[in-house]
């Protein structure tokens, strides 16, 4: 880990497991599965983290879109936007299904 940000804990695959969430340094977000014992998983990337913009400063986990999954919400000051990353729940995938990318810039979300 290279200079954390910030960091958060929440259930992200809905297993009644906190997992943890760490805005890294390296303009990377990582997330470590909670293993239920107060311990955490590897970061479910391969160690590699996402990329989440320029400066990414804080993030922010809610169901955004009503589907029952968790989703998350990035805010960059190096660029001034805001990236959400959208949890699918497959609860097989990482992290506990992928995360679908949208960048909002100014009035026009971008999402892949």
């Amino acid at each position: 880990m290279y200079a954390p940000r910030a960091v958060h804990l929440a259930d992200l695959c809905g297993n009644g497991r906190l997992d943890l969430i760490v805005v890294n340094g390296n303009d990377r977000l990582l997330i470590f599965l909670g293993l239920g014992d107060g311990r955490f998983g590897p970061e479910v990337n391969g160690g590699q983290g996402l990329a989440v913009g320029n400066h990414p400063a804080d993030v922010a986990v809610a169901d955004l879109t009503g589907h029952g999954a968790r989703d998350l919400a990035v805010v960059d000051t190096g660029s001034n936007d805001l990236r959400l990353l959208f949890g699918e729940g497959h609860g097989t995938d990482w992290p506990c299904g992928p995360f679908r990318s949208c960048i909002r810039e100014r009035s026009r979300p971008q999402c892949w």
